[in-house]
């Protein structure tokens, strides 16, 4: 061995002497160990590529590597380790062979050692993983992937990483670190079919909790890896299951206040979004976790994140009661109201804002009938632009239908002012909702006929019954000014101090058919719509023919 070792020239005439394959055959027989691991240091010394070729052309992979397997002593696999070293640090040719010879498997034996006492083992394993996947183009690394995963690799592997964290960061430890997490990372940017199977609750949950105690680098690709599988639907489960949501939080709330979380926080969010987006389960564990400040102090220093915050803000209002007390807690309506300002987000605020009503109005209406939050809805009206608004405004129709108070707060000189100007849009159903919004405030205001002479909305309003082109908006401007027709006279009886009596009455005696027109108003019995609605009657007034059909009417 010395021999060999110190001559190159003794060491060359061997190899051309064809002395390799003399000692493949010997392995393949040989039972003696100390005569196996004397003929195998021998195989090691050979550093020629062309040998190299040549000893897998003839054979010698399945050979020498059946020697690493764990029913031979540490001395002879740990040559055998070698071997497989050298060929996963050859050509490509040599590398190809010994893949093709299952040698995926051989490498995740190695990773399966235990770290403490076969860390020489588990390192040539990381290593050969990582000159596989350094060598190929992207199909093969896909494929290898697939043969990684169904092996289990992802186990041993995180395994292999706490063990790597805990010990003292040497140079060859952060490499080791390096590579491990880069490639979880390569894992991860696999297919569907992969990331269902590397995603465990047993490595998820050890990858998650050593986060901490990675470099800033090391946690943002990691962290990458774990957005990259919560975009697999069939991996949420998993991920849930393994605490990613409360891990998450606990990480968004360890960097508050800290430089350089920019990177952090986009996976972080990412990730949440992609957990809690359409689970209500996943979105109270959220809630309840402590996310919603967080989420909120992000929006407000970071706005660049905000678009994946806010989505998840705006659906906590659509989960449950439980996420509606939790934002309700941490002051949720006054962000929501802050948020009518973003042109981009005010229609998502304002559906959170009427979904939560919906819920809990004797709570919500208080606060919102407050002069800054009406302040803030007419804002968001008088700015919204586009699809925003088309959006907002189908909001605001449903908010001023569950509550009189707001609709009579809205009654203000700037609202109708940009009403008005409204009405000019080029969209019918825009034109139809502004109107909407006008008969639920006119209907929620003690003086109809004071209200529509103050801000000259008749003459719109008739203009609109007659000349509009959609049929619906021409029916609903019509059934508006019969309203406000039909309220004068009564109007005019009911002094300001009879008012809040006789009011409640009156609203809720008003019926509409399913278009929105008027068809009866008990304020107006004296007239000739006493008595019951008959199928196919038609009921004449000096103002309007009101039709009723059958099973067509509401109550509003």
């Amino acid at each position: 061995m010395s021999i060999l070792s110190e001559s190159s020239e003794f060491k060359t005439n061997i190899i051309a002497a064809s002395g390799l394959l003399p000692i493949l055959e010997i392995l393949d027989v040989c039972q003696r160990r100390d005569l196996i691991f004397q003929l195998l240091k021998i195989i090691n010394i050979v550093s020629n590529v062309e040998a190299q070729e040549n000893l897998c052309f003839i054979g010698g992979i399945p050979v020498i590597t059946k020697f690493a397997s764990k029913k031979y002593p540490y001395d002879i696999r740990i040559e055998a380790a070698f071997f497989v070293k050298m060929l996963c640090q050859s050509s490509a040719i040599v590398l190809q062979m010994f893949l093709s010879c299952r040698g995926l498997n051989v490498l995740v034996e190695f990773l399966e050692e235990d770290y403490e006492i076969q860390k020489d083992l588990v390192w040539i394993g990381i290593n050969g993983v990582w000159s596989i996947f350094e060598a190929q183009g992207s199909s093969p690394k896909r494929d290898f992937c697939r043969i990684f995963a169904k092996s289990g690799i992802m186990d041993p592997l995180s395994l292999v990483l706490h063990h790597v964290l805990n010990e003292e960061q040497t140079e060859l430890n952060k490499i080791c670190g390096e590579r491990i997490v880069k490639i979880f990372l390569l894992f991860s940017q696999a297919d569907n079919i992969v990331k269902e199977l590397i995603t465990t609750r047993g490595v998820i949950r050890r990858i998650l909790k050593d986060l901490s105690r990675m470099p800033l680098y090391l946690q943002i690709n990691m962290l990458k890896f774990v957005k990259n599988l919560s975009m697999v639907p069939a991996t949420l489960d998993t991920l849930q299951n393994a605490n990613t949501i409360e891990i998450l939080t606990e990480i968004l709330a360890s960097r508050e206040g800290m430089t350089n979380s920019k990177d952090i926080y986009n996976q972080v969010l990412n990730t949440m979004y992609n957990l809690c987006r359409l689970s209500k389960s996943r979105q109270e564990e959220a809630a309840l976790s402590g996310v919603v400040p967080l989420l909120q102090n992000i929006v407000q220093k970071e706005p660049i994140l905000k678009e994946f915050a806010l989505p998840i803000l705006c659906d906590l209002a659509h989960a449950s009661k439980v996420c509606r007390k939790v934002l309700w807690q941490n002051g949720s309506l006054d962000f929501y109201l802050f948020l009518l300002n973003d042109p981009y987000w005010q229609a998502n605020a304002l559906d959170a804002i009427l979904v939560w009503f919906q819920d809990d109005s004797g709570k919500l209406e208080e606060y919102l009938i407050r002069p800054s939050s009406i302040f803030a809805i007419i804002e968001a009206f008088s700015t919204a632009k586009a699809n925003s608004f088309e959006n907002l405004l189908e909001c605001l129709y449903k908010l001023l239908r569950l509550s009189q108070r707001i609709a009579y707060a809205l009654a203000q000189p700037k609202f109708f002012e940009k009403l008005i100007k409204r009405l000019q849009h080029q969209k019918p159903i825009v034109r139809l909702n502004l109107l909407r919004v006008l008969k639920s405030i006119c209907n929620a205001h003690p003086f109809k006929q004071n209200l529509v002479s103050q801000y000259g909305l008749y003459d719109i309003i008739e203009k609109l019954s007659q000349q509009d082109t959609a049929v619906l908006v021409r029916e609903l401007a019509k059934d508006i000014m019969n309203q406000i027709l039909l309220d004068n006279s009564t109007s005019s009886k009911l002094s300001k101090s009879s008012y809040d009596n006789e009011y409640s009455n009156q609203v809720s005696t008003v019926w509409f058919d399913a278009n929105d027109r008027l068809v009866y108003d008990k304020s107006n019995e004296s007239s000739s719509l006493k008595g019951a609605f008959d199928n196919d009657l038609i009921y004449r007034t000096s103002k309007t023919e009101i039709h009723q059909r059958h099973n067509i009417y509401k109550k509003y």
